[in-house]
């Protein structure tokens, strides 16, 4: 709709509608309120919801509402993504799903979360987003004869909560109990400031949080550090790659390595799979550093892939 109304990168969009737009959640609310067609800014333009990426399945999954899903591929070997606790769309580039993108025969799932991009409803609480990721992984499952399950950060807590798949890979995630990894990543944060008066700082995010100020409600927070995501972790018995980012400052090493002692510490990355020379050029630019590719990824696929065919 932006290229129809010939708007380009680096143009500043203010209102969708007349609504100004101060953030992601009036951009959002704007996308979920528009009809048939809408006013960008001064312009008008017709609103398609149909296919806008090339090689992409634009699909429906039906719960108590309609979620959009994005499929690429037609392999046996299934990939569901599952999100971080970002709100942006999955249609949205991200050095994340450019790395997926990139893999070899695979099909690579993706599933809208409620209430941003086209999908209905919304914003969901914890438990809710589960159940919806389980509700998709059913439906790769129809499509796929094996499964492999995506999980970056927060999307990694959500990966052994699902039941038995072929296999995990888990990027840049923990398995504390959610407060704890919040509090250690703030603390962590902090350090790298050179902050020493921490405890106003964790009070005031706390009372944000309850407060319902975060972009996640209080309800899904709440959900959340109610998982014993350790014990989640013993009990899931299927094969696993744990992969944490040298340059990763949001979560630790030995987060990782609570999840599988034998994580994988990937040089120069951060917490965005993106590549700098230094801690501090991360802090500096998280997510906007080079693009690397990421082996491991692709020889862990191949692993199950061979276990496939061996059966």
């Amino acid at each position: 709709m932006a290229d129809r109304a010939r708007y380009a990168a680096g143009d500043i969009l203010d209102s969708i509608d007349g609504k100004p737009l101060r953030g992601p959640a009036d951009l959002r609310r704007a996308l979920m309120e528009m009809g048939d067609v809408a006013l960008l800014g001064d312009v008008t333009v017709t609103v398609d919801r149909r296919a806008m990426l090339d090689g992409v399945e634009y699909g429906e999954l039906q719960r108590d509402v309609r979620l959009r899903t994005l499929v690429r591929g037609a392999s046996p070997l299934g990939v569901l993504y599952l999100q971080g606790i970002g709100l942006g769309s999955v249609e949205d580039p991200s050095p994340i799903t450019d790395a997926l993108y990139a893999l070899p025969d695979i099909t690579l799932m993706e599933l809208e979360r409620r209430g941003v991009g086209d999908s209905e409803g919304e914003l969901p609480d914890f438990l809710t987003e589960v159940d919806d990721y389980r509700a998709a992984l059913a439906e790769l499952r129809r499509r796929c004869e094996r499964v492999v399950l995506f999980g970056h950060s927060v999307g990694g807590m959500v990966a052994p909560l699902l039941g038995a798949v072929d296999g995990i890979i888990v990027y840049g995630t923990s398995a504390l109990r959610w407060r704890d990894c919040l509090e250690q990543s703030t603390r962590r944060q902090l350090a790298l400031h050179r902050i020493t008066d921490v405890e106003p700082v964790l009070a005031r995010e706390r009372e944000r949080i309850e407060r319902g100020e975060d972009e996640r409600s209080p309800q899904f927070h709440a959900q959340l550090d109610a998982v014993d995501l350790a014990a989640a972790w013993r009990e899931s018995r299927c094969p696993r790659l744990v992969l944490h980012g040298e340059h990763d400052w949001i979560v630790s090493l030995d987060e990782a390595r609570a999840i599988d002692p034998a994580a994988i510490e990937l040089a120069e990355l951060d917490h965005a799979m993106t590549a700098h020379d230094s801690l501090r050029s991360s802090v500096a630019a998280l997510g906007r550093g080079r693009r690397v590719k990421i082996p491991e990824i692709a020889a862990f696929l191949e692993r199950v892939r061979r276990a496939s065919s061996a059966v």
